[in-house]
């Protein structure tokens, strides 16, 4: 069953959420309560407004991009866990006019602090907020639409999930006979699969995800793979962030141009069909 969950968000942010279909925290914690499919009602601060309603669309992944307004301004990664979200229903609901509706605030005349909060985690003290609380807001937000819904926001992408695209990976590794690792550490920072000859050797292969977004981090983790243990950089994209990775390696790292392997997911998820129907081949042969 479904949960739902209110945040509070600042405009700034607001504008990435809404514009970039993702959400983030920096409590570990919080990653193991909100799962996929998930509903996160946004109440944005400044507007006296609920503002947005969205469904998790992804399990929770760690990213070293710098994207929110107050990671820009003090220029450091705040939020390491992300999840991708897609819109049910934006508008405005003021908070204001529901209070006396809304069960999960429980003292009416202090309502504000059930809002209080900020990207750590989930407000009304990270409690989920029954589904009655959840309709009032959102039938309160399809009596005021936004008069032109943002052409920035994105429909729910065709593309697989990083973690699925990564778990592919994974399984191929297994089944080609290598040791095969996700979430591999590289310093402070975390590769999303290593494939190895031997368990206590250096990665052969390195592996990174990236579906959007800052394409720098990943070619950097996989730069830095290559520099250490020389293992095989391999950055995994979509027919639409092609050009761009090629564009950036032959500039900023030009050093590993010659070296990196740069692929289409689809060619990954068509690589791991026809390895499990060869495994399945194989089994039913008795080879």
């Amino acid at each position: 069953m479904a949960q739902y969950w209110v945040w509070s968000v600042t405009n700034e942010n607001w504008e990435t959420v809404r514009s970039k279909g993702i959400w983030a925290t920096y409590d570990r914690g919080v990653t193991g309560r909100l799962k996929k499919g998930d509903i996160l009602v946004f109440y944005v601060k400044g507007t006296s407004c609920f503002k947005g309603i969205f469904r998790q669309a992804s399990d929770w992944y760690e990213t070293t991009e710098i994207l929110w307004d107050d990671e820009i301004k003090e220029k450091k990664l705040k939020y390491p866990y992300q999840i991708r979200i897609e819109p049910i229903q934006l508008g405005d609901a003021n908070y204001r006019d529901l209070v006396p509706k809304l069960n999960f605030v429980e003292k009416k005349r202090y309502p504000q602090v059930y809002i209080y909060g900020t990207g750590g985690g989930p407000v009304n003290f990270r409690r989920p907020i029954e589904e009655h609380d959840y309709k009032l807001i959102l039938e309160e937000m399809q009596k005021k639409p936004p008069l032109i819904v943002p052409t920035s926001i994105p429909p729910f992408p065709p593309t697989p999930e990083h973690d699925v695209i990564r778990d592919m990976i994974y399984e191929i590794g297994k089944l080609e006979e290598h040791i095969s690792q996700k979430e591999y550490p590289i310093d402070r920072m975390f590769l999303n699969v290593v494939w190895k000859k031997i368990l206590r050797g250096n990665p052969h292969y390195a592996f990174e995800i990236q579906i959007g977004g800052n394409f720098y981090q990943a070619l950097t983790k996989l730069k830095h793979a290559w520099d250490m243990w020389r293992s095989i950089p391999v950055l995994v994209t979509t027919e639409e962030y092609e050009e761009d990775a090629r564009q950036l390696v032959e500039g900023s790292f030009h050093e590993i141009s010659d070296i990196i392997r740069i692929i289409n997911w689809k060619m990954i998820q068509r690589l791991f069909e026809l390895e499990k129907e060869m495994a399945s081949l194989k089994d039913e042969i008795g080879m």
